[in-house]
């Protein structure tokens, strides 16, 4: 995605430079991998929609594209942005500010967490911390004919256009390929 940014900007504020044709070239490359994956009629329309609406800010088209994505999946937890809740700090104080601001006294952190997180800030909030530890399902996919050939950490829309209405369950280990 070319932007326009200045070290240290919220993403809110950085713009998506308007003289490259990423859409064009993301919609191109979208077809001509997945036009043939069993679920791509049923989701490719809602998908280029999000191509073609003239975004001028990355953070909106960020937005946007989780609740689109998440919407696909069937998630229907609510999203909100750290602005919509009134948040201005930043590093861990924002995480605890969040989890204040939604009602929680737990967060879910990603393994590399303690590269940026404080711990003791947020137990001294009262605050859990919870690592998580990632394991990707192996799912069907068009161009992999065996488990061996999967390709790890595609988008969700790979997941989507692959596998359909099956998808939030492979994700959950529900059920499995």
């Amino acid at each position: 995605m070319p932007v326009l940014h200045d070290h240290g900007q919220l993403i809110s504020q950085v713009k998506i430079n308007p003289s490259v044709d990423w859409r064009g070239q993301h919609v191109r490359a979208f077809e001509l991998n997945y036009s043939k994956a069993p679920f791509f009629a049923a989701y490719w329309p809602r998908l280029k929609a999000l191509y073609d609406t003239p975004w001028a800010r990355l953070g909106e088209l960020n937005i946007a594209g989780v609740r689109l994505l998440a919407g696909l999946l069937g998630i229907t937890t609510p999203i909100m942005t750290s602005s919509q809740m009134g948040i201005t700090t930043t590093k861990t104080r924002r995480l605890v500010d969040i989890c204040r601001a939604a009602g929680c006294d737990v967060y879910v952190a990603g393994s590399g967490a303690a590269d940026y997180m404080d711990f003791d800030l947020m137990r001294q909030e009262g605050i859990t911390v919870e690592q998580q530890t990632y394991v990707h399902p192996v799912y069907p996919q068009m161009w992999a004919k065996t488990p061996e050939e999967f390709f790890p950490y595609m988008s969700v829309a790979d997941l989507l256009v692959n596998n359909g209405g099956r998808s939030l369950d492979l994700l959950r280990g529900i059920i499995s390929a």
